[in-house]
């Protein structure tokens, strides 16, 4: 633990904290009115109940629909607390 703890690099630890207690205040916010976030929302739900790729948008970003495909039952704060850090 001493070892990771020595590797740390200060200054990104305290940045990152910092960004994350920034965006806490946004974390209740939902999707929104953006109309990009819930095309991946519809997206990740269908991937997740049918296991069938579907691109949100053109070109399609496959890693982030299918990481939310994987939380469609949780609660929208995770999916804005993920994308916060």
């Amino acid at each position: 633990m001493k070892k990771l703890i020595a590797k740390l690099d200060i200054p990104y630890v305290f940045i990152f904290l910092v960004v994350l207690l920034s965006r806490l205040p946004f974390i209740n916010a939902g999707l929104g009115t953006d109309r990009d976030a819930w095309r991946v929302a519809c997206a990740a739900r269908y991937i997740a109940n049918t296991g069938e790729y579907v691109a949100s948008r053109l070109p399609g970003y496959p890693i982030p629909e299918f990481i939310y495909s994987l939380m469609w039952g949780f609660d929208f704060r995770w999916w804005n607390l993920i994308t916060s850090a």
